[in-house]
């Protein structure tokens, strides 16, 4: 299993923990925020979608790809940020629908 996905967890692992970390070192206050919610809205559901597409055309190898997507952005979020902003709860249930719901249609088209 990890062999086959290393690939897919190198980037679940920048994005989610490395993108963060650099928007919080080296991004200014002011900036920060902007930086967050472009990180919030558009990178990570678009990381989301992708390890969806990925995990939905070899569903029994990578079904957990959606799984370690939302999972790794809520731990990362609690590191960085704050471990009592339950907000990131809900943003990572979010990620975790929106991948699973990809990885079952792209499941379904690839099978026709």
């Amino acid at each position: 299993m990890l062999r086959e996905t290393k690939w897919e967890l190198f980037c679940i692992l920048a994005v989610m923990f490395g993108m963060p970390l650099a928007a919080k070192k080296l991004v200014p206050a002011d900036e920060g925020m902007a930086a967050v919610l472009l990180l919030f809205f558009v990178i990570n559901p678009t990381v989301s979608v992708f390890m969806g597409i990925r995990a939905g055309r070899n569903i029994k190898k990578r079904w957990h790809l959606p799984l370690v997507t939302a999972l790794g952005f809520l731990i990362f979020a609690w590191l960085l940020f704050s471990a009592q902003e339950m907000g990131f709860v809900l943003y990572a249930g979010i990620y975790l629908v929106l991948g699973y719901v990809i990885m079952l249609s792209t499941a379904m088209l690839c099978r026709k």
